[in-house]
């Protein structure tokens, strides 16, 4: 989503309004947004480009109410182009409503084909996040939220033996409660975890991928945590049986991911990205004997997610 006004069909009004328009954003000053875009609304309503520019700045602006028929509309002229649904989720998220926002979220996804697939080479991707990754606001509220969460949903529950998947830099570790007397990390940046070991809260990190390094563990852990992490992985049924292998009865499995409708099971969101239903977490679940605590609708990459937790029997 970029904040500079897409270049292409502009109509004199179209023109004239650009130079107004972004130095409304530059000053945060959405009343002056709004107003441009109504009086020039003739020259965007058949360009899906530039309607979205508006609306995402709008959203961006604390808005969501007002960019969401101007996202509408770009949706009806670019019905395929997952951009304009992700950016309506987004605003139905921030709105309140979270079904909705799911719906529109799975609009223009493919079905996840594992015969054709590639995976993605994460490793390449993820290493160039860490230069910034603490600095990274969206970054922090990703572990706040995951604690959040998690208080939200057993508030008298005490943590003890603690499992972070995907650990990152140690960003979750920072939030956890004094409880919390054993840590592990996993991560498969090497730089993160240089970065995570210098917090000094983890009993131990180690690299690697997850379902390598878990399938290596014996530790019995009271909770295990992921956050904004499994989107990365098309098929769960790996994770979810180590899992639960490691898990102490009445352990908790707390974790998010993109969110998909019912009606599949795991969709494409990008190269190497993936999105996931709640009837295909269900079945996993049931499939290695963990039970549904919540799955609750909430922001998560901008767009909404599901955040879930599941106990053991």
């Amino acid at each position: 989503m970029s904040d500079g006004f897409p270049k292409g069909r502009e109509g004199n009004s179209g023109g004239d309004a650009l130079a107004t328009a972004e130095a409304a954003i530059r000053s945060r000053d959405a009343t002056s947004l709004i107003r441009i875009y109504q009086e020039n609304w003739e020259a965007f309503q058949g360009d899906a480009a530039q309607l979205n520019w508006f609306g995402v700045n709008l959203l961006r602006l604390g808005h969501p109410i007002e960019s969401l028929p101007l996202l509408e509309r770009a949706a009806q002229l670019n019905p395929d182009g997952r951009e304009c649904w992700h950016n309506i989720s987004s605003a139905l998220v921030q709105m309140g409503r979270e079904e909705d926002a799911v719906s529109a979220f799975s609009c223009g996804l493919k079905p996840y084909d594992g015969a054709i697939a590639q995976q993605n080479n994460i490793i390449c991707d993820y290493e160039l996040l860490v230069a910034d990754y603490d600095g990274n606001s969206a970054h922090h509220l990703f572990s706040d939220s995951m604690i959040d969460f998690y208080s939200r949903i057993s508030p008298a529950r005490r943590l003890r033996k603690v499992l972070d998947l995907g650990c990152g830099t140690g960003l979750l570790a920072t939030r956890l409660p004094a409880s919390a007397t054993t840590l592990w990390g996993v991560d498969l940046s090497p730089d993160m975890l240089r970065i995570a070991e210098g917090r000094k809260l983890y009993d131990r990190l180690i690299q690697g991928d997850l379902v390598t390094v878990m399938a290596g563990m014996t530790e019995p852990f009271d909770s295990v945590f992921s956050a904004c992490v499994l989107y990365y992985f098309a098929d769960l049924r790996p994770i979810f049986a180590q899992v639960a292998r490691l898990m102490a009865p009445e352990g908790m499995f707390v974790f998010s991911v993109d969110p998909y409708g019912d009606e599949h099971e795991i969709g494409v969101t990008g190269p190497g990205e993936y999105c996931h239903s709640r009837r295909y977490l269900r079945s996993l679940a049931a499939e290695v004997g963990l039970e549904e605590k919540a799955i609750e609708i909430a922001r998560h990459r901008g767009p909404p997610g599901f955040w879930c937790a599941f106990k053991k029997a």
